[in-house]
């Protein structure tokens, strides 16, 4: 097929994109003038049946390394043969009888444009470098300029321009669009930004009376108006004189004298400038994009005829930063503005907020600022116990208790809250009913998170540091590793949890759909066909007691849809692994670590009991210390649970507001503040309420419009950790040797499996047994299960990690897999598949040869 109809179906691979943004424009409810494209097939057509092919081929190749003067020369020749050569039979038919048929009821004839795959890009443009042609009467016209259209698609412009944008050009990368005229009034150019400055909350227009023909192409002068993004409002009108215009009729399309009296009024009223920036408000936002279209107006009716990103807008981020804050480096925090309703809660400032007095324990320091609504800080460093081991002895003598007891009292709080605003939720009636509820809630949480950033982010380390400090001139070979295993953590009870659910699945068409489909699809799968099995509601119960995603949150928005600490994906796996009987069973494997980790203990205090019976006494409590606070960075039962109640309150609360008309979607909760959900919670007056969404949605996508630029204030050198891993094998070790720091004692030998993202479906169902993972950093960014993934490998392997994966090594300790961290080692020196060997207590990974 040579020809066919623009329409919303319209492949850009087929008609360019040129030609299949028009059928875009269509689909979105915008009038397009009606007409057919000329497929790259026809080009390609005539090029094989003229021989030119070959031709076109070896002239993209060599055109660059010609001389500019026999580079014009061959153009000129080729295009010569172009418009000498005979049509082949078929295509020459397909196209005159469709020019014919769109003739018949096109009183200002056809026009005809190139169409490139190559143009229209958010990359490239190609703007102005290919043809089009006005006012064609006959078949024979429209032949004609056709050849034209395809000439034009190897000038020497269009391919420096290529090369210059990394575009790879073939001989047949060029449709041919033919259209009707429109009979224009007036006509021109909007540009969804302003293209001088970059400013996206200026539209700019350029506009003209007749065909903007020549307005376009930059010949002529034309009225000139700045619109307010969202308004259309004019803010500024610079009007031309128009001396000549471009004129549409059946005569044909011809240049003519403007009218004396029309020479120096504007071309648009204010009213059809609204009505310009209405259309590319839509256009801009379907798009996703800053967009240049040039539209047409007829009567009442208003034409798109050409749509494209605009390209190469100069950077706009208006920047507020003085004084001090200028002289700091600020540092995109997140590619969208912040939420109102989180607008207020700051992580720099929980870090901060939790100081016990008189001792600095480990935390980071940074600044936030919010600019244009989106979030900026300065790179954050950690400051650590600043004293020695002595002194911390001495502080948490002193303080200790009253840190744990201030711990679970917060804890417990937490988790009354949680139960009081389920209890709240499950009773209340209106939105009035719920929004206090979801304000005491939130609140809760930002009051509570500075004590999660607080003790237990350090204390866990700072005693093991002290525990090693306290016991390696004492205890020949000490390894604390072996008194850290088998502690009680909020992950062994979930994936204790997690088995428990595998181990009670009973219904046959749930263990076929594990056994059948992929992770990622079983709980659509079963939300579909079975949403009131067993396994569904167990499985809900168990997300509201861990803070588990829901699975019924997948059909709502991102917000929603990503809420929750844990991928399903994960939790699945440990599930399908229960149930076909794949993983040893969690309580098991920590009673077997207990076992050991107390015979271990007795050893040690043997050991002191020789010298100094009182040292028991002190490695007793330090141990105590070191067993209670390690664990608590992996305690995530007080706050999981929480969020996930939070959320759902944050939604009902949308739903409600929506159903009361103040808001369009449940996800509109989002832009209003806390200060506005309790107005409104007071308040019954609904238009005012209404005003209040629409103002709140008017700055959030007034900030979305910005592109923020990623560095702010003062030059940024990337840090260390940025910088890519240059670290080689130790000089010292047989090539196949990587020296780092086992963290877990042991030693395994089994298969690489390289992870970059613990929650892949397929990657998860292609573990066995007989696996050791390598983690390269992708797969240490969240927060992943990592208990329930451990217990069905052999061994774990940080590749260019930080110093201190809390929580990964933990877990290896708790269900006793071997771990080492290679800080620093290109990830790419451990091959996926090669077999390896892991030491915990040399701290080696050793690449073995192929069996």
């Amino acid at each position: 097929m040579y020809c066919v109809e623009l329409s919303p179906d319209t492949d850009p691979k087929e008609v360019g994109t040129k030609a299949a943004n028009l059928g875009r424009l269509m689909e979105l409810g915008q009038k397009v003038p009606p007409g057919f494209a000329i497929t790259r097939k026809a080009l390609n057509c005539f090029l094989l049946e003229a021989n030119l092919f070959d031709t076109v081929r070896d002239y993209l190749s060599t055109s660059e390394s010609l001389d500019r003067k026999i580079r014009e020369r061959k153009y000129r020749n080729l295009c010569t043969r172009i418009e000498e050569a005979p049509l082949p039979e078929q295509l020459e038919r397909d196209v005159a009888k469709c020019s014919e048929r769109y003739l018949k009821s096109a009183p200002a004839g056809l026009a005809v444009r190139s169409s490139s795959i190559n143009e229209d890009a958010t990359e490239a443009s190609f703007a102005g470098l290919f043809e089009s042609f006005l006012g064609l009467s006959s078949a024979a016209d429209v032949w004609r300029q056709v050849r034209q259209c395809w000439c034009a698609a190897w000038t020497p412009a269009v391919i420096d321009y290529a090369r210059k944008m990394e575009v790879e050009l073939v001989p047949n990368h060029l449709a041919v669009i033919v259209q009707k005229m429109v009979q224009a009034d007036c006509s021109g150019v909007l540009f969804s930004a302003d293209p001088l400055t970059g400013n996206p909350w200026i539209f700019a227009v350029d506009s003209t009376f007749g065909l903007a023909r020549d307005l376009v192409g930059g010949n002529v002068p034309g009225d000139q108006l700045l619109l307010e993004w969202d308004t259309g409002r004019v803010v500024e009108r610079n009007v031309a004189e128009k001396p000549r215009m471009i004129s549409a009729s059946r005569e044909g399309v011809r240049e003519i004298d403007t009218p004396s009296n029309r020479r120096n009024i504007p071309s648009l009223t204010d009213d059809q400038a609204r009505e310009i920036g209405r259309i590319g408000l839509e256009m801009d936002r379907a798009f996703g994009c800053r967009v240049d279209l040039e539209w047409a107006m007829a009567g009442e009716e208003t034409f798109l005829v050409q749509a494209r990103p605009i390209t190469a807008l100069p950077d706009f981020f208006p920047c507020d930063l003085e004084g001090e804050d200028a002289k700091l480096a600020w540092s995109l925090t997140g590619p969208d503005p912040i939420t109102p309703l989180f607008r207020d809660l700051r992580d720099s400032h929980a870090w901060v907020q939790y100081k016990p007095e008189g001792v600095a324990l480990g935390h980071l320091e940074y600044e936030e600022r919010d600019i244009n609504g989106y979030r900026y800080a300065t790179e954050s460093v950690w400051r650590d116990w600043r004293g020695s081991m002595a002194e911390l002895e001495t502080w948490l003598d002193a303080h200790e208790t009253e840190h744990r007891q201030e711990w679970e009292a917060k804890k417990r709080e937490m988790q009354a809250t949680t139960r009081r605003a389920a209890r709240a939720q499950e009773k209340a009636h209106s939105v009035a009913e719920l929004i206090p509820t979801l304000l005491e809630m939130q609140h809760c949480m930002a009051e509570l998170e500075p004590m999660n950033l607080g003790p237990s982010q350090s204390l866990g380390w700072l005693c093991e540091d002290l525990l090693e400090w306290f016991a390696k001139e004492r205890v020949p070979d000490f390894d604390r590793s072996k008194l850290l295993q088998g502690i009680a953590t909020y992950s062994h009870e979930r994936t204790v949890a997690v088995q428990e659910l595998g181990q009670s699945i009973d219904e046959p068409f749930v263990r076929e759909t594990f056994s059948e489909l992929p992770f990622d699809q079983v709980l659509p799968h079963l939300l579909e066909h079975h949403p009131a099995c067993r396994f569904l509601r167990a499985y809900e119960a168990f997300c509201w007691r861990f803070g588990s995603r829901l699975p019924t949150w997948d059909s709502r928005p991102t917000w929603w849809a990503q809420a929750g600490e844990i991928e399903p994906h994960q939790t699945l796996f440990a599930i399908k692994k229960t149930l076909f009987g794949a993983t040893p069973d969690v309580r098991e494997v920590r009673r077997e670590a207990i076992r050991r980790r107390k015979d271990y203990a007795e050893e040690i205090r043997q050991t002191l009991r020789k010298p100094d019976p009182n040292l028991v006494d002190r490695f007793d409590r330090i141990l105590a210390w070191t067993q209670y606070w390690v664990p608590l960075l992996d305690d995530r039962q007080w706050y999981c649970p929480g969020n996930i109640r939070l959320s759902e309150l944050i939604w009902e609360t949308g739903v409600g507001l929506r159903d009361e008309g103040v808001v369009e979607k449940p996800e509109d909760i989002l832009l209003f503040t806390s200060s506005d959900l309790e107005e409104i919670g007071r308040s019954e007056a609904l238009q005012k309420n209404r005003d209040l969404c629409a103002k709140r949605r008017r700055e959030w996508e007034r900030n979305r419009r910005l592109h923020p630029s990623r560095h702010l204030g003062a030059h940024r050198e990337k840090s260390a950790r940025e910088k890519k891993p240059t670290r080689t094998p130790r000089e010292d070790a047989p090539e196949k040797v990587l020296q780092g720091r086992g963290y877990t004692p042991g030693q395994v030998t089994g298969t690489a499996r390289k992870v970059a993202d613990m929650t892949d479906p397929g990657m998860l169902d292609s573990l066995t047994d007989e696996h050791i993972l390598v983690c390269t950093p992708e797969a240490f960014d969240g927060i992943a299960d990592w208990l329930s993934v451990l217990i069905a490998v052999k061994g774990l392997v940080s590749v260019n990690g930080p110093d201190r994966l809390h929580h990964a090594i933990q877990l290896a300790r708790e269900c006793g897999v071997v771990m080492v961290n290679l800080k620093g080692l290109d990830p790419e020196h451990i091959p996926d598949g090669v077999p390896l060997q892991v030491d915990g207590n040399a701290g080696t990974v050793t690449l073995l040869e192929e069996r």
